[in-house]
């Protein structure tokens, strides 16, 4: 529909919240007066009956062994960041550094975090210890007295 008729222009920023939009010359009338009262009987029974949430992962994860690794991981990224790190023993020399919580025999990733230097979200009950024992604790928060064995090398058991 042009708006050569008028020369209001129409557009959603411009419609207020105390604006009627059924007095609008483009709006049409779709009701034909049918009673929708008993939709509104309906409705809690609806809300009410929700199915339950999806899982967080759409699959099982696979079935892990006990032994568990910390390590860090660079991810190449040429873009443009405040936060990309160099680390020349890497093949990639340049990009964003994560730490990953492993199982050791599948490689299966429970969970990681991604460095972003001071702005690193970590877990604040662990903020008495130094950035890597923070860094292996808050991976293993949800793990923790289940009866895995967590093996790290020299970076994550210094303070």
């Amino acid at each position: 529909m042009s708006n050569s008729d008028t020369d209001e222009e129409y557009s959603l920023g411009s419609l207020g919240s105390d604006t009627d939009i059924s007095t609008d010359e483009y709006f049409i009338e779709s009701d034909d007066g049918s009673d929708i009262s008993s939709c509104r009987d309906w409705m809690p029974l609806c809300l009410n009956n929700l199915p339950p949430a999806p899982p967080r992962f759409l699959f099982q994860p696979p079935q892990v062994d006990r032994d568990l690794t910390v390590d860090e991981s660079l991810m190449l990224y040429k873009g443009r960041l405040g936060w990309i790190q160099y680390m020349p023993l890497k093949r990639f020399r340049f990009g964003i550094k994560t730490f990953m919580l492993c199982e050791s025999k599948t490689g299966y990733i429970f969970s990681s975090i991604i460095y972003t230097g001071k702005g690193t979200k970590i877990d604040t009950d662990f903020e008495h210890l130094g950035m890597s024992g923070q860094v292996v604790m808050s991976l293993m928060k949800p793990l923790l007295g289940k009866g895995y064995c967590l093996i790290t090398d020299n970076y994550y058991t210094s303070p």
